[in-house]
């Protein structure tokens, strides 16, 4: 055997190893970095994200492992071995039990020691089977919300939100509940995350110049009820998006704005034109992930006058319907933190926290006559009965699903 082929083999069984773990463990995403130890040794640090936090799994300072790696997942998914100067981005399957998970590759340049070399991360890309609306554990106010959206026959539905906090899930639930033999779906992806039965699927490739503004211009051509637009990232795809909506379709994308409202104040800045957001606009949909309580680890919270109390405030002045989900929350309160002293975070899983802003005439008044202020949007649609992120959060803490503390980070972080 020639040393590069003991190389690949061990590359092999590093990478299996990695994504066996990756998977046991409910990863999002694993990270391959190049880092210098306390001692200053060249490595490379395998990490997995874990409900949103990143935590160490090994060091190696076994360069020629590193670069078996490199090359192993580069072959894998199709990419240049040779280039180390450009980012590539690519996407490889991985069989485990008889069951296939698909990940989204990412090599990015990264220069250690006056060298040149990559940084790799690994997405764990959406299962199609989680992806259902009434399995995602939310609120039954927002469902009727989320199933009120779709039975608009045109129209422009934004989901909003960082990177990472369930828009792509949220929108592949939402297209599972419509009826895809009688309609025509076509989406525009980049990547294509989970093959959705019935739903034309483009995957966007920007080397050759499709982008989402170039599917958007031939889009109509192929005859769709509804189009998902995955992400308006420039003003000629927002403003082809916002066109499609006008014409009689159905249009869902995504934004990433931190608040139901600020994306209004977003979309004007794309030089989307008011009169195309207020004729066509039907629901805003912003939403964060928290991480869930461990119910084997919690203890019930130390500080929880204080803390019944900060929830109060945040429902005050509310309409009489939050108003009714908090009151019977609160009847049967179940505050919860943390045990001190236990092993690992006392959280396990994660969900999602929820604001849907519906677009009403009082919404659209403001954005036709108010060049769409944005204090003024968000105090119209929490008079008018929306809930805030916040508000959710607070429910999921009542019903002791969450914490407190963890609403108020994902909140501060807005």
């Amino acid at each position: 055997m020639n040393p590069r082929e003991g190389e690949l083999q061990d590359a092999n069984a590093f990478v299996f190893k990695m994504l066996k773990e990756c998977v046991q463990m409910g990863a999002s995403d694993v990270h391959i970095d190049l880092v210098l130890d306390g001692q200053g040794q060249f490595g490379f640090k395998l990490r997995y994200r874990v409900d949103g936090e990143c935590q160490d799994a090994s060091f190696s300072s076994d360069i020629k492992l590193y670069r078996g790696i490199v090359n192993k997942l580069k072959l894998d998914a199709n990419l240049k071995i040779d280039e180390r100067r450009l980012p590539q981005d690519g996407r490889i399957s991985f069989e485990l039990e008889g069951k296939i998970y698909n990940f989204r590759l990412s090599f990015m340049p990264n220069t250690i020691r006056n060298a040149q070399e990559e940084k790799i991360v690994l997405r764990q890309m959406a299962d199609i089977k989680k992806s259902n609306l009434y399995d995602l554990g939310i609120m039954d106010h927002s469902i009727k919300l989320l199933e009120e959206s779709i039975t608009y026959p045109f129209g422009f539905i934004c989901v909003t939100g960082p990177t990472g906090s369930g828009k792509t899930t949220l929108l592949y639930a939402l297209l599972q509940q419509i009826d895809r033999v009688k309609k025509n779906i076509i989406t525009l992806e980049d990547p294509v995350e989970a093959e959705i039965p019935l739903v034309n699927q483009s995957q966007i490739f920007h080397r050759i110049n499709y982008d989402f503004a170039a599917g958007l211009r031939v889009i109509l051509r192929q005859d769709p009820d509804i189009i998902m637009v995955g992400e308006m990232r420039d003003e000629e795809t927002a403003n082809k998006a916002f066109e499609a909506a006008n014409t009689g379709h159905l249009v869902f994308s995504t934004l990433h704005t931190n608040t139901a409202a600020s994306t209004i104040t977003r979309l004007l800045q794309m030089k989307v034109p008011f009169y195309f957001i207020s004729s066509s606009l039907k629901f805003v949909m912003a939403q964060r992930l928290i991480r869930r309580i461990e119910p084997k680890t919690a203890r019930k919270h130390p500080d929880e006058k204080n803390v019944l109390d900060a929830i109060e405030k945040a429902f005050e002045g509310t309409a009489s319907k939050v108003r009714g989900l908090y009151e019977a929350a609160r009847k049967e309160a179940t505050l919860l933190t943390p045990q001190e002293g236990i092993e690992g975070t006392g959280y396990k899983g994660r969900l999602a926290i929820l604001e849907i802003m519906k677009i009403d005439d009082d919404i659209r008044h403001i954005i036709n006559f108010e060049n769409g202020n944005e204090d003024k949007i968000q105090t119209t649609a929490v008079k008018n009965g929306m809930l805030t992120m916040q508000q959710y959060g607070y429910l999921e803490a009542l019903r002791g699903v969450t914490t407190f503390e963890e609403v108020n980070n994902a909140i501060r972080s807005q």
